[in-house]
């Protein structure tokens, strides 16, 4: 008896609004056949960064808001968000899985792990569009699991309240020539990417599809093509991984 090859999609949620989006869009466009797998990476903090190290009233109580926190993203996950994917989707399950950091590449790390593991492919994920100073500092994990995750990727990305007109610089400094190479290139991705994300927008295209090669050092300080469509389309991207 010939082997059946399984289809396994991830929806990757967390217990923001923003899941809602997520989980009503793939169970729309998800075909039949496919095994949804609901994945929730639930962020643990330290024990011992709840209080000083040795106060084991201090150890407890954390340990009690952890539970908590955990308990209460569960009943998210299957309460909230898993009915509404079963409404399609009869055999979809939730997948808690718990690391002990809140940074991104942490969370992004374990997301595409479980993903590789279970050979999903796609990977559905909403990408928040934060403020730059934000992400900069907090990391986010749509970025890590664009440049991270080795299988096929579908982001659905959440519409922006506006479409970002594009500036020209005017003038680059000759004699800085490496900052005038980042300049130059993070202008050249901006214009591409904003022309690929109008006309996207201008035609009505219910999917746009992106080849990804991930980034050398320059491009990782510029920001790349990709990266300005992740924050940018107003419609769902279908990313290639390509090596």
């Amino acid at each position: 008896m010939p082997l059946v090859e399984r289809k396994v999609v991830v929806l990757a949620v967390d217990t923001s609004e923003a899941s809602f989006k997520v989980v009503d869009y793939a169970a729309k466009e998800i075909p039949q056949g496919y095994e949804v797998r609901l994945l929730h990476i639930h962020p643990v903090i330290p024990h011992h960064l709840g209080g000083y190290v040795g106060d084991e009233p201090a150890a407890l109580e954390q340990k009690d808001l952890e539970e908590i926190e955990a308990e209460r993203a569960q009943k998210f996950l299957t309460l909230q968000l898993l009915p509404r994917v079963q409404l399609t989707h009869p055999d979809a399950i939730p997948v808690l899985v718990k690391v002990g950091s809140t940074d991104a590449s942490v969370i992004g790390a374990a997301l595409c792990k479980y993903a590789q593991d279970n050979h999903a492919n796609p990977v559905i994920i909403a990408a928040h569009n934060r403020p730059t100073l934000e992400e900069l500092f907090v990391g986010s994990v749509t970025e890590y699991c664009v440049h991270h995750c080795y299988e096929v990727h579908l982001l659905h990305v959440l519409p922006s309240d506006f479409f970002e007109e594009l500036v020209t610089p005017t003038e680059i400094e000759l004699e800085e020539l490496e900052k005038a190479e980042v300049r130059v290139a993070l202008d050249e991705a901006s214009q591409i990417g904003g022309a690929i994300c109008k006309y996207s927008s201008i035609t009505g295209a219910s999917l746009v599809i992106m080849g990804n090669r991930g980034k050398s050092t320059i491009l990782e300080f510029s920001k790349s093509l990709v990266d300005h469509c992740v924050k940018h389309c107003r419609k769902p991207l279908m990313l290639l991984w390509l090596g």
